[in-house]
């Protein structure tokens, strides 16, 4: 089941995820991801993450609020087609039919979004199970985060959620916007287990 859900709050000035904010290590540890504003991983290490199989979308949540025409498709697709390519360098294959796992995930554009707000985002039929996390772990995301989830299909258990912060830059061309989200996933996706990159 694939859900969209728009949350309205402030003005959005531009339309999608630009620059890196500060420059990320290749292979940090554990504790300096959580140390790091601009990455936040949460691992569930009770369940095992699949290396290879299947995956299709789930939730869809964009945290905005604008008075302008705002493309989310435009953004969606982007978003989208650079999770696939990145999951598909890990050896994992898109299928829609059977996914062996779910994948979502969030943009806080314009303000702060909670883990719990992220949580209430799958439908009331489909809830997740999210692991607890490590001590001084805080799930909350600043502006200007994109969050990622990997769900496991069947017990809809949360294995895996990473974000990354980055910073709107609107005044870019669309094949720079294209490419920036490449990078942006890539760099978020270097920090999924059985990492193939």
């Amino acid at each position: 089941m694939k859900n969209w859900i728009y949350i309205l709050k402030i003005l959005v000035p531009g339309l999608l995820l630009g620059t890196m904010m500060g420059s990320a290590q290749s292979q940090p540890s554990t504790d300096e991801l959580v140390k790091n504003p601009s990455f936040h991983i949460l691992v569930n290490h009770e369940q095992k993450i699949p290396s290879t199989g299947t995956f299709d979308f789930d939730t869809k949540l964009f945290k905005i609020d604008y008075k302008k025409e705002f493309d989310l498709h435009v953004v969606d697709q982007r978003i989208v087609g650079a999770l696939e390519t990145g999951l598909n360098r890990k050896g994992l294959k898109y299928d829609s039919k059977k996914p062996d796992l779910f994948v979502s995930y969030a943009v806080a554009f314009d303000a702060g979004l909670t883990g719990a707000e992220f949580n209430a985002a799958y439908a009331t039929e489909f809830p997740i199970s999210v692991p607890e996390p490590e001590p001084g772990q805080e799930l909350n995301y600043h502006q200007g985060t994109l969050i990622v989830d990997v769900v496991d299909a069947k017990s809809r258990i949360l294995l895996w959620r990473g974000s990354i912060m980055v910073k709107l830059d609107m005044d870019i061309s669309e094949a720079d916007k294209d490419r920036r989200v490449q990078h942006i996933v890539r760099v978020l996706l270097e920090h999924f287990p059985n990492a193939k990159l």
